[in-house]
């Protein structure tokens, strides 16, 4: 664009030839002397030249400097025109005291152009006012054309957009407002955390004066000026916000925030086996991890829990996991506990034949504990034999009439109680054998 503007003022200062009045040029050249000019009025004229190239050299020379209207030209060249006149009478006087030259009356010259030799410095002035009109014209001119030029080519094409980062500061003395003195920066009410974290951010922008583009760098964006977003990916972010002033659509300013660290939680899972009454539970292992079992109003602190259970029920079994970064994952899991006695009962036994299959009755590791009840039941449903001795087992005979009983299937029930107050009962069915 400057060097479309550049060319343009070129080509019109090449063509520009100044305007005079024709008056004015007769009247100057009548108070001329035959054999030239004065020294005063050479001096008068060379300043005139000098102000005028030395306004046309400051609009080429100085690329930065904003092309002027045509207002602003008029209103520089008024302001010269009222300084020009006391310099010129300033040096005028001493001019004339160094060259000893005093206008003189001559005999071809009548009062009228008398007159007019006694005032150099105003026809002086009124070619020179003149001159700088005809050149502010073309300078408008060139003006004109480029931005004729501009506007066609900008016409199909985005606007133009002037992103300036936080850190940057203005030059320029444009609308207070577009351009704020005050560093804008973003403030985060965290830098990291655990998913999902959500962050509030905030900006000290007015936000009458501005409008809000959040980019959260997740997929994300928010318009509001104090927004709150949620990550909910583990990673690294770094949100940015454009601002654009609602007085000046095309400046914008970006402002990158800090970096956001959304760290993953650990993968809590629980396994468990059981053996009786004794649960085992298991999850992943890790160094790094701190473990935190919660079970029956119990607390522990393992990566494996073994835990026998007393009472029937259903318990929740918590596991909280905690790693590095203080990310926590929780896992509850329900368990329905069923307590066992555990102990195994033979389908057959053979009394008249000495050997470990000779008696009947539970066969166990550890039931020493345990209240013990057996009863052995006929096909008539009688009581044949009773004990509350678990160490004494059915020997194959009536206890009412103290004699064998006869090879056949009887029922059998055993009832066991535990420490805690579990009751346990369990029926079935024994053959008997005789030789």
């Amino acid at each position: 664009m400057k060097t479309q503007f550049e060319n343009n003022l070129k080509e019109k200062l090449n063509h520009f030839e100044p305007k005079g009045a024709q008056s004015q040029w007769s009247s100057l050249e009548k108070q001329l002397p035959e054999n030239g000019l004065s020294v005063l009025q050479k001096g008068l004229i060379f300043a005139g030249a000098v102000i005028v190239a030395t306004v046309a050299i400051v609009f080429i020379v100085n690329p930065n400097e904003k092309p002027q209207t045509q207002t602003e030209i008029i209103a520089e060249n008024t302001i010269d025109n009222q300084e020009n006149p006391v310099e010129q009478n300033n040096h005028a006087p001493e001019n004339a005291q160094q060259e000893n030259i005093t206008p003189e009356k001559t005999d071809n010259q009548t009062s009228a152009e008398l007159t007019e030799a006694q005032s150099p410095n105003e026809n002086t002035e009124s070619i020179q006012n003149s001159e700088q009109n005809d050149l502010a014209e073309q300078i408008d001119e060139a003006v004109e054309e480029t931005e004729v030029e501009n506007n066609q080519e900008t016409e199909n094409s985005e606007p133009l957009v002037v992103v300036q980062d936080k850190n940057e500061t203005s030059s320029s003395s444009g609308n207070e407002n577009s351009r704020p003195e005050k560093v804008l920066q973003i403030s985060q009410a965290k830098k990291a955390g655990c998913v999902p974290l959500t962050i509030k951010f905030s900006c000290n922008a007015d936000p009458e004066n501005y409008e809000f583009m959040w980019h959260f760098k997740d997929g994300s964006k928010s318009t509001e000026s104090a927004p709150a977003h949620t990550y909910t990916e583990l990673g690294e972010y770094t949100p940015v916000l454009i601002l654009k002033p609602k007085q000046d659509e095309l400046l914008r300013q970006r402002i990158t925030g800090s970096i956001i660290n959304a760290y993953g939680i650990p993968d809590a899972k629980i396994d468990f086996d059981k053996s009786g009454n004794l649960y085992t539970f298991n999850t992943i292992n890790r160094g790094d991890i701190v473990y935190s079992w919660k079970v029956d109003r119990q607390t522990f602190n393992a990566s494996m829990l073994q835990y026998e259970f007393k009472y029937d029920g259903i318990y929740a079994v918590e596991l909280k996991m905690t790693d590095q970064n203080a990310c926590e994952s929780k896992l509850v899991k329900e368990v329905n506990v069923k307590i066992e006695h555990n102990y195994a009962m033979p389908n057959a036994f053979t009394p008249d034949v000495s050997g470990m299959n000779s008696h009947f009755g539970p066969v166990y590791d550890d039931m020493q504990d345990l209240k013990f009840t057996m009863i052995i039941l006929d096909k008539f449903n009688q009581v044949i034999y009773q004990t509350d001795e678990i160490d004494r087992p059915w020997d194959g005979m009536n206890i009412h009439t103290n004699q064998k009983a006869e090879a056949g299937v009887y029922l059998w029930k055993i009832v066991t109680e535990d420490q805690y107050g579990n009751v346990r009962t369990r029926r079935g069915q024994v053959t008997l054998l005789r030789n």
